[in-house]
């Protein structure tokens, strides 16, 4: 029957009573698990790990479930005047004793004794209404309990009606059997006052699971555990007084055993003040092995047990009140909260299960699953959800997922997995057709509906006759990011899943050719080519071998991949061009003595048998955006008094590392003048041995060039750049990287480097050259600089043919020039140089000022914001030339073409501006590299 009423709200945490002051002193504060005066009903707090939150609301509050020996019911007693309010016992006589008993789950959760000093007690008033608790070892006995330690032969689940799982050792009312809800309990029992032979005993046992009823315990036997009294100081209960009844479980030690000391006492009154009766206080030390629960507790036995059979209907006890608290922590069995549902996916498609469980209050974390398929375990599925990437058939079925926490477990519902097959793709837009400019991007992409579906795509070049799968093309969507003549053709896709393929029409893939102007620059910035004759698109080696040498003015045009006879002997005023970035020519090109005014660009050169371009005495040769690799003897090579040659954004590489493999070669012994050539914005790339460049007698002006291999790897190389007799290198701002011996001259030889900004990481082998050598010359052009720290990456994404003649090239944003007052001056005089700028963006005068002026490479003063530059005085040291590095907003620096100024006796005054006269560079001075590094950032927002 119920013994105790269900009330809303929770109970605040209040002090324990004592059981003497000096021995049960508190050590923290509890919280009231339980409390009932039969008066205004029960109150049961849910959670009292954190009480202001329990874990269920007021309507899953449990019933308190009771259970009493007793023929006549027990009853619960509204409070009279002045009287407390009472749960009345009478007596269940069984032939040789009688007993009076009240079992009760007293919590909705169990409480756990988790740290060291944490306790539970129970504290018991009640009025004796006869004399009769004194005979034999019998007496008043109480004490706590975890009432699912084994499990019960009969169901003793106490139901929650809101969320219909059962509670541990809770009981149906309605099934469940005395023996059956008893027998499972186990914790301890205190006996006390009764009477053996005149001697009044305090005792503690241990209570096992047994058969039924609490007769069934044993005497603990660690510490003391019976205190007797002399029968002379034994005073009986008196019917009609209250007395007030504690024990108290306390966690005394984290070792094995003992872990739990049992305090307890009885008191004369309403509270467990004052002197105890008896003996006083009974302490005990308690193992909690394999017999002993001793730290999970959720319910409480008060009664009384006498050797003398008496009348059933006789009341001799008066329950007033029931107080549990505990310092403890709350647990229970999970509670499922979201079930996992049932769900239908198609074959190939993912599926997740999930449950969400509450610990009840168990340490966060401690919570374990176990997910099942038709009942079996299923192997790792151990979270809270199971997630299935792609199903297959065989997936389906019945799952559940069984979580587990330090109490108990609790299976979920089931939840039913079908795995369907997939409906047949179908197409619903094909992919269209496509017109892109050749070295552009083409996209195709098609609409399909349908589950589990997979992409091929497919190219035909033979008009739709036959298609061919395109490697790694296999999403809803394909990207040629390049085009080339090559690319020309139908594009199709086939679309399939587990169930059929479906296949969408042809897309025509076309090319338009939208080749760039020419722009030469650097030495050879005159040079013009084929001009406007008309352009001719050769398709054979022989075709090109005719119109290469013809001595006509020429516009040719390569597709695709044609192997030269040995040489072609390219002739004057000819522009040789690739269509896309496939065209590619096998064999060399010589240019020859008298051989002028040549273009070559947008091409793939290669020469198993030699040199990929010999340039041999010709003059004003343009080289641009060619990617020269995997020639036998050297990729160019730049010999004979060849002069006002440019070689621009072309790319130098082998595939395959040799000592052998040498790139560019300008000049060689024997030299009878100066060989003028111009390499920037080139990538010296992969596996070249030698030769970047090797120059004898050369005059080279070389800026904003990359020396890395495409992984940036160290090259492997012996030699970088290296200056040879009579060559003089004027560097700019060039970047290498892993590179041996980057930039050196020959000991003995007489050449001059004059390096400005270059870059070195990461370098090996003999030591860099300082480059601080005075230069005689001076690039007769302006010229623009990107800054050192933007030459990887710029250099990288453009150089070599990536587009044939629709590859297109920066073109520098302005120019600069220099204007003076006077190009002689005698010795003793003044005069004024002044910057023209056309164009140009200048800088700011802050943060540093954007002019800077420098004599044959060498920086004159400090910058200045003025464009002007006054020189009073003049000497003999006076005269160069002259040029200025004017910074622009955007992080790059305008070099002016140079001005040579020349300071002597005798000499006349004329006023001049700068020209195609040779001149000289200079090293930056440490304003202009510090400007360099703060405008870096700006010139990739303003660029492009």
């Amino acid at each position: 029957m119920s013994l105790l009423r269900r009330l809303s709200g929770r109970v605040s945490a209040s002090t324990l009573l004592a059981l003497t002051a000096t021995s049960l002193a508190l050590a923290q504060t509890p919280v009231t698990v339980f409390n009932d005066t039969f008066a205004g009903g029960s109150t049961v707090n849910s959670n009292p790990t954190s009480p202001a939150n329990p874990s269920l609301g007021t309507a899953a509050y449990q019933v308190i479930s009771g259970q009493a020996f007793a023929s006549g019911t027990p009853q619960i007693v509204a409070p009279a005047s002045g009287q407390p309010g009472a749960l009345r016992l009478g007596l269940n006589s069984t032939g040789a004793a009688s007993f009076s008993e009240a079992q009760a789950i007293f919590s909705r959760y169990a409480v756990k004794l988790a740290n060291l000093n944490d306790y539970i007690e129970a504290q018991v008033t009640f009025t004796a209404e006869t004399a009769l608790l004194e005979d034999g070892n019998n007496g008043v006995f109480f004490g706590l309990f975890n009432s699912s330690s084994v499990a019960p032969s009969s169901a003793i689940a106490l139901e929650d009606p809101v969320i219909s799982q059962p509670l541990p050792g809770g009981r149906d009312n309605s099934t469940a059997t005395l023996a059956g809800y008893a027998a499972v309990w186990r914790g301890y029992v205190s006996r006390i006052w009764g009477n053996t032979g005149g001697t009044a005993q305090y005792r503690v046992y241990t209570r096992t699971p047994q058969t039924g009823g609490f007769n069934q315990e044993v005497l603990a036997t660690t510490g003391t555990a019976i205190v007797s009294s002399p029968a002379s100081t034994f005073t009986p209960l008196l019917a009609g007084s209250q007395y007030t009844a504690v024990i108290r479980f306390t966690k005394t030690n984290t070792d094995a055993a003992p872990r739990i000391t049992v305090t307890t006492a009885m008191y004369p009154g309403a509270t467990a003040t004052g002197t105890p009766l008896g003996n006083g206080i009974l302490t005990v030390q308690a193992n909690t092995g394999s017999q002993h629960m001793g730290l999970v507790y959720d319910a409480f036995s008060f009664g009384f047990r006498t050797a003398t059979n008496a009348s059933g209907g006789l009341r001799v006890m008066a329950i007033n009140s029931i107080d549990i608290k505990t310092t403890g922590r709350t647990v229970i069995v999970p509670v499922i909260t979201t079930q996992p549902q049932s769900q239908t996916v198609i074959v190939g498609d993912p599926a997740t299960l999930s449950v969400v469980a509450s610990g009840g209050g168990d340490t966060a974390g401690t919570l374990s699953y176990q997910w099942k398929k038709n009942g079996m375990d299923i192997t790792g599925a151990t979270g809270s959800s199971y997630a299935i990437p792609a199903t297959i058939f065989g997936d389906a079925g019945n799952y559940t997922v069984t979580v587990t926490n330090s109490i108990g477990s609790t299976t979920s519902s089931t939840a039913i997995l079908a795995v369907n097959p997939p409906a047949p793709p179908s197409i619903t837009s094909d992919p269209a057709n496509q017109t892109a400019v050749s070295g552009g991007p083409a996209t195709f992409s098609v609409t399909a509906v349908g589950s589990g579906l997979t992409y091929q795509w497919q190219k035909s070049s033979d008009n739709g006759a036959s298609f061919s799968n395109i490697a790694g093309a296999t999403t809803a969507t394909y990207t040629i990011t390049r085009t080339q003549t090559s690319s020309i053709g139908q594009y199709r896709v086939v679309v399939t899943n587990s169930t059929a393929a479906v296949t969408s029409a042809a897309a025509t893939l076309s090319l338009t050719y939208n080749f760039s102007g020419i722009a030469p620059s650097g030495y050879a910035a005159s040079a013009t080519g084929g001009g406007s004759a008309a352009a001719v698109t050769v398709t054979t080696a022989a075709d090109f071998k005719t119109q290469a040498e013809s001595t006509a003015d020429a516009v040719i045009t390569v597709q695709g991949t044609l192997t030269l006879p040995a040489k072609v002997s390219v002739k004057s005023n000819k522009t040789i061009q690739g269509i896309d970035g496939e065209a590619t020519l096998i064999g060399n090109l010589e240019l020859a003595s008298g051989v002028s005014n040549v273009v070559i660009r947008g091409l793939n050169i290669t020469n198993p048998a030699g040199n990929g371009i010999t340039i041999t005495g010709a003059s004003k040769v343009y080289i641009n955006h060619v990617s020269f690799y995997n020639c036998s003897d050297t990729l160019l090579a730049i010999t004979g008094g060849a002069d006002n040659v440019t070689v621009s954004w072309s790319e130098f590489y082998y595939t395959a590392l040799a000592a052998g493999n040498k790139a560019v070669l300008v000049g060689a012994t024997g030299e009878t003048k100066p060989l003028s050539v111009t390499f920037d914005h080139n990538w010296w790339s992969d596996n070249i041995a030698t030769h970047m460049p090797e120059t004898t007698y050369g005059r080279v002006h070389m800026y904003n060039n990359l020396f890395r291999t495409e992984a940036g790897t160290p090259m492997g190389n012996t030699t970088g750049t290296l200056v040879h007799a009579n060559a003089q290198l004027f560097s700019e701002r060039n970047q290498y990287t892993a590179i041996t011996a980057p930039l050196t001259k020959e000991a003995a030889a007489i050449g001059l480097v004059r390096a400005i900004g270059d870059s070195y990481t990461a370098a090996t082998g003999t030591a860099v050259y300082a480059g601080t050598d005075f230069i005689t010359f001076a690039p007769p052009y302006s010229y623009q600089l990107i800054p050192t720290t933007s030459v990887a990456a710029d250099i990288s994404a453009s150089a070599g043919n990536t587009a044939g003649a629709s590859t297109t090239t920066p073109a520098p944003v302005g120019t600069a020039s220099v204007t003076s007052t006077a190009t002689t001056v005698p010795l003793g005089g003044s005069f004024t140089l002044s910057a023209v700028t056309t164009g140009l963006n200048v800088a700011p005068a802050t943060p540093v000022p954007p002019y800077q002026w420098r004599l044959n490479g060498t920086p004159l003063g400090t910058p200045t914001a003025d464009p002007t530059f006054t020189i009073n005085g003049a000497t003999g040291s006076n005269t160069g030339n002259f040029t200025v590095a004017v910074l622009l907003a955007t992080g790059e620096t305008i070099v002016s073409t140079p001005i040579t100024i020349a300071a002597s006796s005798g000499s006349s005054t004329v006023p001049s501006s700068s020209s195609e006269a040779a001149g000289g560079g200079g090293a930056p001075s440490l304003w202009f590299l510090g400007a360099l590094t703060f405008l870096a950032g700006l010139r990739r927002f303003f660029r492009r």
